[in-house]
């Protein structure tokens, strides 16, 4: 064998050489760099949400202090309403104003049921003839048969407790 194809035959294994470092370098190092890139845009994405979430902090910190100024002020347009209705109209059963019901147990800011002003329920279901019983009729839904079979018998008392 000659000088050259020596070289030839080293020139070759170089080649080969190198491309197999070339693969083993880009599978190993090729993994690396996409791992740095996932983290990269991991830690992106983390502060993206952290920003998030502040700012959904700040907006409901904001909007509880808004909501805040809303009812105040409603309270004082309602107490200025009252002092009015009070002051101007001397009407007997004028609004009190918010603070002091505010202050007031909850049994006075109660206003009990006024029997005139309650009224039976009333049937609007629709009937075949005009003297049908409605839905809220006792004997709504009853069989009659049945339920004249049944009227001679004596209803059972449940025994007294002692």
């Amino acid at each position: 064998m000659g000088n050259i194809e020596i070289i030839l035959i080293c020139l070759g294994g170089l080649i080969v050489g190198a491309g197999i470092g070339a693969t083993v370098s880009s599978r190993l190092f090729g993994d690396r760099r996409r791992e740095k890139k996932a983290e990269k845009r991991l830690a992106e994405t983390e502060q993206e949400l952290k920003s998030y979430r502040h700012e959904v902090a700040h907006h409901f910190e904001h909007t509880a202090l808004l909501v805040e100024n809303l009812t105040e002020s409603y309270r004082d347009l309602h107490n200025h309403l009252a002092d009015g209705a009070q002051g101007l109209m001397d009407l007997p059963h004028a609004p009190a104003p918010i603070g002091a019901l505010s202050e007031s147990n909850d049994e006075t800011r109660i206003q009990p049921a006024i029997a005139e002003d309650i009224s039976a329920p009333r049937d609007y279901a629709p009937k075949s003839y005009p003297y049908e019983p409605g839905m809220l009729d006792e004997s709504f839904g009853l069989d009659r048969q049945a339920v004249e079979e049944h009227a001679d018998t004596p209803i059972k008392q449940p025994a007294a407790a002692t």
